[in-house]
């Protein structure tokens, strides 16, 4: 008898609490035959929850920079690319003064070797910026570079074993992009034949 003479009450006092979400916390109350009042106000809370997620507004498509090793792991003295794809995610062609290639400048890579602190990847090779032109990428359409990442403006990168973190930053005259993280473990050498080839590699 008291479960169904305050069943009532919490309906009448249901609209005063849910504010917002009184169609939402009806439906709640309609769906289970002997709510208690905790099955009543905890379904109302939710759905209004929920009712707020689905009409927020969804991020606006963006320029994706992503960092991806040709491999994620080598040995002491074996060569690896990092290939860098710059993606148009936005709903317009977009112009680039040049590609995200570190030779150009429009790139910058940066290495953070175990235990290092993290430094400026240098390219093997310099190119004059006026010389890479425009470069117009349609919707969802991407430009890609491989970067010898192994090798740069100082010799052999990869020095020592461990696990090494790339990440990057695109800068034109009028817009910057920034990558995620990639990362590339450099595995020890397995003996002493191995040793003495990744030396004679890395020095020569």
């Amino acid at each position: 008898m008291g479960s169904r003479a305050t069943r009532p009450v919490r309906r009448l006092i249901l609209p005063l609490l849910a504010g917002p979400a009184l169609a939402a916390g009806l439906a709640c109350a309609e769906a289970v035959e002997e709510p208690s009042s905790e099955a009543v106000e905890e379904p109302a809370s939710e759905a209004a929850a929920s009712a707020h997620a689905a009409d927020a507004p969804a991020a606006p498509p963006t320029l994706e920079l992503r960092l991806v090793p040709s491999r994620d792991t080598v040995r002491l003295g074996e060569p690896v690319h990092l290939y860098v794809r710059l993606r148009n995610r936005t709903d317009r062609a977009v112009r680039f003064h040049g590609p995200p290639d570190p030779e150009y400048g429009f790139l910058e890579l940066w290495i953070r070797a175990p235990a290092a602190e993290e430094v400026r990847y240098r390219p093997p090779v310099r190119r004059e910026r006026r010389g890479a032109g425009l470069v117009e990428v349609a919707p969802g359409d991407s430009l890609s570079v491989a970067v010898p990442i192994y090798y740069g403006g100082g010799g052999w990168t990869l020095e020592r074993p461990g696990e090494y973190a790339f990440r990057a930053l695109y800068a034109g005259p009028d817009l910057q992009v920034a990558s995620d993280t990639a990362r590339l473990a450099v595995r020890a050498p397995a003996d002493d034949r191995e040793r003495g080839a990744a030396r004679a590699v890395m020095t020569a």
